[in-house]
C-alpha cells in the first residue's frame, strides 16, 4: 500500500502534467472549447460503496468502448481525465 506523502507527490505530478496538457490546449491559435468538447467540472455526489462501485464499471465499459477506436483523420485525440476524491470521513 502506498503512503499518503506517495500519494500526494504521485497526485501532484499528474495534476502538473494535467496543467501542461491544458495550458497546450489554450495557447493554441483558435482553440474552439465548444466545438473540441473541452470541458472541466466536479459534480458532487452521494453514494453508496456498492453505488460507487457500479458507476466506475459502467464508466469503464463506456470509456473502454470509446477508447478502442483507432487513429484516423476523423478523430481527434481528446485525453479523458477522472479525479475522484472523497470527502474525509468524520
Amino acid at each position: 500500500m502506498m503512503s499518503s506523502p506517495s500519494h500526494m507527490h504521485y497526485f501532484t505530478q499528474f495534476v502538473i502534467s494535467l496543467i501542461g496538457d491544458f495550458e497546450r490546449y489554450i495557447r493554441q491559435a483558435n482553440p474552439n472549447y465548444e466545438t473540441d468538447g473541452m470541458v472541466y467540472r466536479q459534480v458532487p455526489m452521494y453514494l453508496t460503496d456498492d453505488e460507487l462501485q457500479e458507476m466506475y464499471q459502467r464508466l469503464r465499459n463506456v470509456v473502454k468502448d470509446y477508447a478502442a477506436n483507432p487513429p484516423s483523420p476523423e478523430g481527434y485525440k481528446r485525453n479523458h481525465t477522472t479525479i475522484l476524491i472523497p470527502d474525509p470521513k468524520e
